[in-house]
């Protein structure tokens, strides 16, 4: 794992394509596209802990065992990303 991230560096730096940067959007900032950024990813490991888990993968797993509780689960997960996305587009568009 750790020679797939050194080697995509490594030639993304060779070929002048290595740069870092945020993207600028009308009425938001970069400061605040980082905030919001670094929230989601630390209520993602919170919740991923609170359900002893990964939530997509647990949804998965279920569903290849065809478990109701897989589906209502994958549903719930698309349910809320789609109420989410809905609410908080502002932000990101």
């Amino acid at each position: 794992m750790l020679g797939l991230i050194v080697g995509g560096v490594r030639a993304g730096g060779i070929g002048g394509r290595l740069v870092l940067k945020v993207e600028h959007i009308a009425g938001v900032t970069a400061e605040k596209r980082l905030i919001l950024a670094f929230g989601g990813g630390i209520l993602f490991g919170f919740g991923s802990q609170i359900g002893r888990g990964c939530t997509s993968g647990s949804a998965l797993s279920g569903m290849a065992v065809l478990s109701l509780g897989g589906f209502i689960t994958m549903m719930a997960i698309f349910g809320t990303a789609f109420a989410f996305a809905y609410l908080f587009r502002k932000n990101w568009i």
